[in-house]
């Protein structure tokens, strides 16, 4: 394989869908949209969009900002061994 243009911009696109830059995780349903939240890609756009828009409670922004930790230390430590 030598061009890996494709690879890159494919990998590009799921990151904006699964972040949902593109339009937001509800759309997917339940248990989509409950996968993608549970991935780290929704709190680089979903989580805080929702977040300063007022959509979301306390304890729901707390939970967010909770499991950002989780994957900032699991990544942290991912990071560390490579």
């Amino acid at each position: 394989m030598t061009e890996s243009a494709g690879l890159f911009y494919t990998l590009s696109l799921v990151i904006y869908v699964a972040s949902g830059t593109v339009f937001p995780l509800t759309i997917f349903g339940d248990a989509l949209a409950r996968l993608f939240i549970v991935l780290l890609f929704s709190y680089t756009v979903f989580f805080p969009v929702n977040a300063l828009t007022g959509k979301l409670t306390m304890l729901e922004a707390a939970k967010g900002i909770g499991v950002q930790w989780l994957w900032i230390a699991v990544l942290a430590v991912v990071s560390r061994w490579v």
